[in-house]
């Protein structure tokens, strides 16, 4: 797929975003201007010799920048599997809304590539999708090609961290995964450090060691190091990177636990998010953490009712060995204290509690009000959207253990992903800003529709993205 600009050719179909409630300078049925829908208009009519590719966008009141990707998505897959090797996109809909131009060109740019995203690693029959050549009907300038980089690179970090979250945790296990670690950042202007075993044990990280206990693979810690400007705000992202979570002893019991490859969702979600950064070249100062294990099930697993001790001499009780994520974050947490970040971020697939509260769409955020606000604010217009979670103090009360300091796992049914987060905020270094992004939901799509493909979405990356470059641009100390 390469992106040009280019004049209006009669013979390559035209993609005419519509609203509804705008002049259209072609004439339009009503029924072909529902938003997100798509209508061919053909020649054989009375258009002259022109096709057309209708897509909705909805109102002029209403349309935003995640309208406008949600449109490119649908329109994305519809002209991919027509005839037609060329395409071109008019934009005469920014003349009766408000929308940037070159916020919309990223937009529409990232939203086309997302939503043609095909994830084919396992099937036997591949759907070859032949290159077109896509042509914007505008002016060409500086400022719009970039545009048109920007919401590629932000689609492809995307895509990479999709790519990741589909794969088979068989091919995507605790070894390979660093290994792809290793692989990928080694070619970018990015450091990294691997931490096992043994290094793991010097490190004390045994929230760590025993959730990988009864893997055939080691436990890891990766560190990946980025920084163009040693005076940006220090942030610090942790990611949980459960290759897969079968529950362990406390064995989870759905009909079909597949999904769990997408455990390390907030690995995969920090991993493309560095992809995005390094990849633009940002001015910032950032590390990332990714935690990484298997939670399988042997004569070495780690036990319901075990006590572990963590680097701060908290000693927790494994009140269920499906509350293995936040163990993990927990060392990863204690671990960036050594880093004297700024401000912590971590993500993960915690709990299905996120989802009963907020759908499939929303991440819950906890933490301090000045990053919640803005994650907020962020995902409202990068699309992955999330929402402000309290954290309620009483709660701490379930997490009481009758054998140690605390319990990984709350005594009530109730509040489930506040508890988790509170469990966390145990180990989040004193004085440090600090944010929890529990994605268990929007983790994967559900269905095909707009720019979101089935299978893992590629959650968080732009998200997290956003936020360092967000955050960057404040000076450090008056944050």
């Amino acid at each position: 797929m390469e992106f040009y600009f280019g004049q209006r050719n009669k013979d390559i179909v035209v993609v005419n975003p519509v609203l509804q409630s705008a002049h259209q300078s072609i004439p339009i049925p009503k029924w072909m201007i529902e938003k997100h829908k798509c209508h061919w208009l053909r020649h054989e009519t009375e258009q002259g010799g022109q096709d057309y590719l209708i897509i909705g966008l909805g109102s002029n009141e209403t349309v935003t920048y995640e309208s406008l990707r949600e449109a490119a998505g649908e329109v994305a897959r519809v002209a991919n599997a027509s005839e037609n090797n060329d395409i071109q996109v008019s934009f005469d809909f920014l003349n009766a809304v408000n929308l940037n131009q070159v916020d919309a060109m990223i937009a529409f740019v990232e939203g086309w590539i997302l939503g043609a995203y095909q994830f084919q690693k396992y099937r036997k029959e591949k759907i070859v999708v032949k290159t077109r050549n896509v042509y914007f009907l505008l002016e060409e300038t500086e400022a719009l090609k970039e545009a048109i980089n920007v919401g590629m690179l932000r689609a492809n970090s995307t895509n990479i961290t999709r790519d990741l979250c589909n794969t088979d945790p068989i091919d995507l296990n605790p070894d390979t995964f660093t290994d792809t670690i290793r692989q990928h950042f080694g070619k970018k202007n990015l450091s990294v450090n691997i931490y096992s075993t043994d290094d793991l044990q010097q490190l004390e990280l045994n929230g760590l060691l025993a959730v990988g206990r009864g893997s055939q693979y080691s436990s890891y810690l990766a560190e990946i190091k980025y920084c163009t400007n040693v005076n940006k705000p220090h942030i610090v992202l942790i990611g949980k990177g459960m290759t897969y979570d079968s529950g362990g002893i406390s064995i989870k019991t759905g009909l079909n636990i597949s999904d769990m490859r997408m455990d390390m969702g907030g690995a995969g979600a920090v991993f493309g998010a560095m992809d995005l950064i390094a990849s633009k070249n940002v001015d910032v100062n950032v590390t990332a953490l990714l935690p990484i294990a298997e939670n399988l099930l042997n004569e070495k697993a780690f036990l319901p009712g075990e006590v572990i001790r963590f680097a701060n001499n908290l000693h927790v009780q494994v009140g269920n060995t499906d509350a293995e994520g936040r163990l993990i974050l927990a060392d990863a947490l204690l671990y960036s204290e050594r880093l004297k970040p700024d401000v912590i971020i971590d993500i993960a697939t915690l709990t299905g509690s996120i989802g009963a509260a907020l759908g499939l769409k929303y991440a819950g955020v906890f933490g301090d009000e000045s990053i919640t606000d803005l994650m907020k604010k962020l995902g409202g217009q990068n699309g992955d959207f999330v929402w402000p979670m309290p954290l309620i103090d009483q709660y701490e009360e379930s997490l009481a253990s009758d054998y140690a300091d605390i319990c990984n796992i709350s005594s009530d049914s109730l509040a489930g992903s506040i508890t988790a987060a509170l469990f966390l905020r145990k180990f989040v270094p004193k004085g440090t800003k600090w944010g929890h992004i529990d994605m268990a939901a929007p983790v994967q799509s559900p269905k095909t529709r707009g720019y979101h493909v089935r299978g893992a979405s590629g959650y968080g990356v732009r998200l997290l993205a956003d936020f360092i470059e967000s955050y960057s641009k404040l000076e450090k100390g008056n944050d």
